[in-house]
């Protein structure tokens, strides 16, 4: 993906000039929009109809599936060009370059170093020196997947001479997730797969009833990953955490004009509002997203938007009770 860094001072290519950084060269590697619409409408319109999408629908989906890719501060993204023209061939949305590596190296990673699992699938930051300098993978994880095309810059920050890292895509983000489950929540790797699909099926298809069972079976019931205490906000991050794991978008604490959505899930079908109560009522916490107009913003979202309450009882360790409107 870039330069992995010149080696020792008496090296024969000690006199490059290193361009991985530069804006000018940005997009060489990778297949801009306007590119895309150029060159390929015919295909995208081909795909659009096997999939019974709109055109627009058909590029979005492939934005969020392939695109997404930095190689400097501010400049163009650029799609996947072996995932885009595999899925533009096959008129498929499927995980392409992701099948050309070897994903399971990240949960081994994981295991090693003890990778913090929540910076990875949000937002990882990065002094500017280790970008392309550090040959040992197990003293600096996040510049090997940056290296390695599972993160891409999203920002900098001159002050502090820093780059902000983040997964680029749905493509990377459901691939990784998917070997991450397994030692992020302590479980063996069959139960972890089994977990983690039957909670993509209840979320893809609005069975909120299933989701919360889901979650108290495999999180709550044994304990796995939650670190208990007695403040709402663990049980909000536990609940985050494993979304995030299982595949999807997911925004802690975003802002409204009227107050703070405690957790907002994205997928192709639905947009869940969540807020979380501790010792309460499920009730009450539905009562405040309507109360507070939360659902205002996504009046105009093609997305079916579910409006969740859930209550955490600490006593019983469990959700103890949960309401919900579609």
């Amino acid at each position: 993906i870039t330069a992995w860094g010149k080696v020792g001072v008496f090296s024969a290519l000690n006199n490059l000039e290193d361009i991985t950084f530069s804006n000018e060269y940005a997009t060489l590697c990778g297949i801009t929009e306007a590119e895309l619409h150029r060159v390929f409408p015919e295909s995208v319109a081909q795909l659009a109809e096997k999939n019974g999408l709109t055109i627009d629908e058909a590029y979005q989906k492939l934005k969020e599936q392939y695109d997404g890719y930095h190689f400097a501060k501010d400049s163009e993204g650029v799609y996947n060009p072996f995932s885009l023209l595999n899925a533009l061939k096959s008129k498929n949305y499927d995980n392409y370059w992701i099948r050309t590596g070897e994903t399971q190296l990240v949960a081994n990673l994981a295991q090693q170093v003890n990778i913090d699992i929540d910076s990875l699938l949000t937002e990882v930051s990065m002094p500017v020196d280790n970008m392309l300098n550090e040959k040992n993978y197990l003293d600096s994880p996040f510049t090997f997947l940056y290296q390695a095309g599972y993160l891409t810059i999203k920002g900098r920050d001159d002050d502090r001479q820093e780059y902000m890292l983040t997964i680029p895509n749905n493509e990377v983000r459901g691939s990784l997730s998917a070997h991450l489950v397994s030692p992020a929540l302590g479980m063996e790797e069959g139960a972890a797969r089994k977990f983690r699909g039957d909670l993509r099926s209840a979320v893809n298809n609005g069975r909120v009833e299933d989701m919360v069972a889901l979650l108290n079976e495999y999180i709550f019931f044994k304990g796995n990953y939650m670190t208990m205490g007695k403040k709402e906000l663990y049980f909000q991050n536990t609940l985050a955490t494993v979304f995030r794991l299982s595949g999807y978008e997911v925004e802690v604490e975003k802002a409204t004009a009227r107050g703070r959505i405690d957790l907002l899930v994205k997928t192709e079908k639905y947009l869940y509002i969540v807020e979380t109560k501790l010792n309460g009522r499920a009730q009450a916490a539905l009562d405040q997203i309507n109360a507070k107009g939360y659902a205002d913003a996504y009046k105009n979202e093609l997305r079916k938007v579910v409006k969740v309450g859930l209550n955490f009882s600490e006593e019983k360790r469990v959700i103890d009770d949960f309401v919900f409107e579609m």
